[in-house]
């Protein structure tokens, strides 16, 4: 899954057009076959002929192996994110507040 947009990032110099790498995933048993380098490249490819040059990829924390993967062909860390769900991120409202 890839999202394209139009004008970059405001909060840093960007080319026009902007990509995120929301998802690649490849089935277990055909890890480690060249299957995930491959998929990648046709993404990369494609970027390329959409006039993309600036792409970011999102991975969950903890997925050592992905991380590993896109810094291997050239991405570096940019921006930590933090997740929660809006019901567990706001104490519990008490009788008074309700």
């Amino acid at each position: 899954m890839v999202s394209v947009w139009e004008g970059g990032l405001s909060s840093f110099r960007s080319g026009e057009r902007m990509a995120e790498l929301e998802t690649l995933v490849v089935l277990p048993d055909a890890r480690d076959a060249g299957v995930g380098s491959r998929l990648f490249d046709e993404v990369v490819a494609e970027l390329g002929r959409l006039h993309v040059d600036d792409i970011l990829v999102s991975s969950v924390a903890g997925n050592e192996g992905a991380w590993r993967f896109y810094e291997r062909r050239g991405f570096k860390p940019f921006v930590d994110q933090l997740y929660a769900r809006r019901t567990d991120a706001l104490p519990p409202q008490t009788k008074e507040e309700a």
